[in-house]
């Protein structure tokens, strides 16, 4: 999003003399420097362009200038996609510096800083979730290295985000999905972090909170992981009551549901044996 801030700075310098542009420019810093470049103002790139303090730091020659310049917008895109503030990153370090007091060799510091930081964000998203299960296709989240590319970098973060977007739909449409197994049977169900044994008589708040829990997971920004009692752990949200369990055990076995591991149980709920019961007697296996 634009800084109006900034977007004042930019009006009043494409409308002063290049040399009145120089004496402002003379009071920022570099951070403030490359944040102006990223607005592509033809008169405010020429007098940062020709500004002696931003050659040291960016180049000289046009085509290096142009070169580091794109460089910087390439960087400073991937951070904002990333949510890393830049200000808070460099605070006391050589970005805060003045633009008469930095030198040319900082730029690659800056950049070699910022890359770190992106590879930070691609370690902190991959370290919670396995992202792998949620990538399109079979085409997993590529590896990158302190050595990687900027292109590289670029393609990664595009991989994290398109997979967190399929882990964000596919966790909140599970935790719908169990709400909508307890509204059904709450006389079987509880929530797996439940130490009660007795079915609860706010079934609907409990329900209900689950759906909104689903509504911010489906909302929630790509920058942020999926941190709720729901997903904390590895487990399913929810699980039978000990009774339950205890009467599907008997009624499979009363059933011969299974026979030597292998499930025999008809599409209209039936066994195989010929037995008739209902689908919601042995619901805990269709989960």
């Amino acid at each position: 999003m634009p800084d109006p801030r900034f977007e004042e700075i930019i009006q009043s310098l494409s409308l002063m003399p290049t040399e009145m542009a120089h004496a402002i420019i003379d009071d920022l810093r570099v951070l403030d420097v490359l944040n102006l470049l990223l607005y592509d103002n033809p008169r405010v790139t020429s007098a940062i362009s020709s500004h002696p303090g931003c050659q040291a730091v960016i180049g000289i020659t046009p085509d290096t200038f142009c070169e580091r310049k794109e460089l910087i917008k390439s960087y400073w895109g991937l951070a904002r996609q990333t949510g890393i503030n830049i200000d808070e990153i460099w605070y006391r370090s050589v970005i805060g510096l003045n633009v008469n007091c930095a030198e040319f060799q900082h730029l690659p510091s800056i950049t070699d800083d910022l890359h770190a930081h992106i590879l930070k964000y691609v370690e902190d998203q991959t370290s919670v979730v396995d992202l792998n299960r949620f990538t399109v296709g079979s085409k997993e989240i590529p590896l990158v290295t302190s050595a990687s590319s900027l292109a590289q970098l670029e393609e990664c973060c595009k991989a994290v985000r398109a997979a967190k977007v399929q882990y964000f739909a596919q966790a909140s449409g599970q935790l719908r999905r169990a709400c909508t197994l307890l509204e059904n049977n709450p006389d079987l169900l509880k929530r797996t972090l439940d130490p009660n044994q007795k079915r609860r008589p706010n079934t609907a708040h409990i329900t209900a909170r689950m759906n909104l829990v689903a509504d911010k997971i489906a909302k929630s920004n790509l920058q942020n992981q999926v941190h709720t009692e729901y997903y904390r752990y590895t487990f399913f949200p929810l699980t039978p009551f000990d009774t339950s369990l205890t009467e599907l055990l008997r009624m499979m076995d009363y059933f011969d549901i299974t026979a030597a591991g292998v499930l025999l149980l008809n599409k209209d709920g039936s066994s195989s044996c010929g037995r008739q019961h209902t689908r919601r007697s042995i619901g805990l296996l269709v989960w």
